[in-house]
């Protein structure tokens, strides 16, 4: 069984939100959520959903942040 954010590229999300001039402490800022929990969430040891749901309305590519793929309804 393939675990969801082992293999989340944490550099290009990286990358990602400094193009934007972003960084992790704007997006928990953001979500009021601790930078920890943002920083965790990119490196893949924690998958918070609101994290991810928020980079992926950054735009930042699904196959970047190794989420699961939905099977079924």
């Amino acid at each position: 069984m393939k675990v969801a954010g082992k293999n989340r590229r944490y550099r290009l999300i990286q990358e990602y939100l400094d193009e934007r001039r972003m960084n992790f402490r704007d997006v928990a800022r953001e979500l009021d959520v601790a930078t920890t929990t943002v920083s965790e969430t990119a490196r893949g040891k924690h998958n918070n959903r609101l994290v991810l749901r928020y980079f992926r309305e950054l735009g930042i590519d699904p196959n970047v942040l190794d989420l699961p793929v939905r099977v079924g309804g």
